[in-house]
């Protein structure tokens, strides 16, 4: 039912209703470090989709200007990972979860849009570097604050 309720594509729920879900999960746990907690966006994923009150509410997740364009869309939905990427980190300071913490940020796979090849669309039928390129964002904390 909640993931009915909540879903964003046929990938999954919307990304801020899953960060509820890990929040609600670490407030009834009391969780405390050393914990592990792993949270996986759907959004930037086909057919990249940001639900619309997200949009109408918060004008940074704008909308596209050419929605029919595929890498405009998935733009879009960076955005949309981007604020909820600080939601989460808003989320552990208020919970004191970043006095000692490193919030790990990676990609499961890189994402082409017709290039090197006019064919080359998405990420799983070539091995070009658009297809494959991943990265990888490690953000220590101390007393709530990134370190340097």
């Amino acid at each position: 039912e909640w993931q009915q309720k909540n879903k964003l594509s046929s990938w999954g729920a919307r990304d801020e209703k899953t960060l509820e879900q890990a929040f609600d999960w670490i407030d009834r746990e009391k969780a405390q470090s050393p914990m592990f907690v792993t949270i996986f966006p759907c959004g930037t994923h086909h057919p990249y989709v940001v639900p619309e009150d997200l949009q109408r509410d918060h004008p940074e997740i704008r909308w596209p200007r050419r929605p029919e364009d595929r890498k405009e869309k998935y733009h879009h939905t960076v955005r949309y990972a981007d604020w909820v990427m600080g939601q989460m980190i808003q989320g552990m300071r208020e919970r004191g979860l970043l006095e000692n913490a490193i919030v790990v940020a990676t990609s499961d796979h890189g994402e082409a849009f017709g290039t090197p090849r006019p064919s080359n669309w998405l990420h799983k039928n070539e091995l070009y570097e658009d297809n494959i390129r991943s990265w990888q964002m490690w953000i220590p904390f101390k007393n709530g604050q990134p370190a340097a």
